[in-house]
């Protein structure tokens, strides 16, 4: 007698997707692990698992080094030619 049958049918269950915002989420580079993306601007664009460094946006880094309305922008079409 055999101890398992070859004839067992499975039934899959179908869910749909839930609708989850874009951009809600980032995975770590470094450690793969998914962040929310307000956590990593909190914690100044690092992982807080691995450490790992992020770029930070130009107009976050420039509110960080400046006092409060005193940055004014000079060129704000100036481009690289390189």
């Amino acid at each position: 007698m055999p101890l398992f049958k070859k004839n067992i049918k499975y039934s899959t269950i179908r869910t749909s997707k839930k609708d989850m915002p874009e951009g809600l989420w980032i995975k770590c580079k470094a450690c793969s692990e998914m962040i929310y993306k307000s956590a990593l601007r909190e914690n100044n664009w690092i992982c807080p698992k691995c450490d790992h460094h992020y770029p930070m946006p130009s107009d976050q880094r420039i509110k960080m080094l400046t006092d409060e309305n005193s940055f004014k922008e000079i060129d704000a079409n100036m481009t690289s030619v390189d």
